[in-house]
């Protein structure tokens, strides 16, 4: 009965990320007074409510469909491995095996030379790691092993993205749209901003001179607008001091310290971290 009840509720779960893996929907573990009646899961368009019983029942049969057959030299046998890595990871963002599971699921494909089916396992692996480090999941949204995953991400994906210029604003756009959103996910999300820092170096390799200060003052503004909404985050302020000091034009570095001045000025805020946003800053 129980060897059931975990089958019914990962094949639940396996259904939905199967059947979304086009969108990145929002993923929230749902207390005991929010549980559906009549399912196992609860859908509110793409987006997915999954109880929190049903989740560990799902990661149990996970767990040993991968053991079973992560290692079997049939493509089908290691197809659903990798399908139960997903749950795996939803379930325990720190499964180290996992993830490195996942790592060498698309070095496979690259060794392959199919660069057609390496680009969309390339953007479905995005995919999946933006709902679960962007949605409401606590452990998820601050996990280092799945930053760390994400970032092993980035340095294979940018050769094999960047061969197209039109993916070029799009994959960094959105990589430092994820961090952004995951730090509102989870305060003073360290990893997040590292991350994001990440990004802007990736960026900087392959931009130069006026692109890359409209690259800077567009980061500089987004991040600035964040800060403001979250004033007692300092990760989120000590980022965009870092951006700053990367900005050659110093008017541009001084605007903005004006600007968020005047915010905390006429909002009448007493949080340090502004204060010391500006102290930083002007140092």
């Amino acid at each position: 009965q129980h060897a059931q009840l975990q089958l019914l509720a990962y094949n639940a779960l396996t259904t939905y990320f199967t059947t979304h893996s086009h969108l990145t929907p929002e993923i929230e573990v749902l207390p005991p007074a929010f549980e559906p009646n009549d399912a196992l899961l609860l859908e509110d368009g793409a987006n997915l409510g999954v109880p929190k019983k049903i989740l560990a029942l799902a990661f149990v049969h996970a767990r040993h469909l991968f053991f079973t057959r992560h290692t079997s030299d049939v493509e089908e046998e290691r197809t659903k491995a990798h399908e139960a890595t997903r749950i795996m990871l939803l379930f325990d963002p720190e499964h180290m095996t996992a993830a490195n599971h996942r790592k060498r699921h698309l070095l496979n494909l690259k060794s392959c030379g199919d660069s057609e089916a390496l680009v969309d396992a390339v953007w479905a692996e995005r995919r999946f790691m933006d709902s679960i480090l962007t949605s409401p999941l606590h452990r998820q949204s601050k996990s280092p092993t799945l930053w760390a995953h994400r970032a092993w991400w980035l340095d294979l994906s940018m050769p094999v993205l960047l061969v197209s210029a039109h993916h070029v604003p799009a994959l960094f756009a959105g990589e430092l749209d994820a961090a952004i959103k995951a730090g509102e996910r989870h305060p003073k999300n360290y990893y997040a901003w590292l991350y994001a820092r990440r990004v802007v170096r990736k960026r900087r390799e392959s931009l130069g001179g006026a692109e890359w200060e409209d690259f800077l003052g567009t980061c500089a503004q987004k991040v600035k607008v964040w800060c403001m909404l979250h004033v007692g985050d300092i990760s989120g302020f000590s980022f965009l001091v870092w951006v700053l000091g990367l900005v050659g034009a110093p008017g541009e570095r001084a605007r903005v310290v004006r600007e968020m001045v005047r915010y905390v000025m006429d909002v009448r805020l007493a949080n340090e971290s502004p204060w010391t946003f500006v102290r930083m800053a002007m140092a």
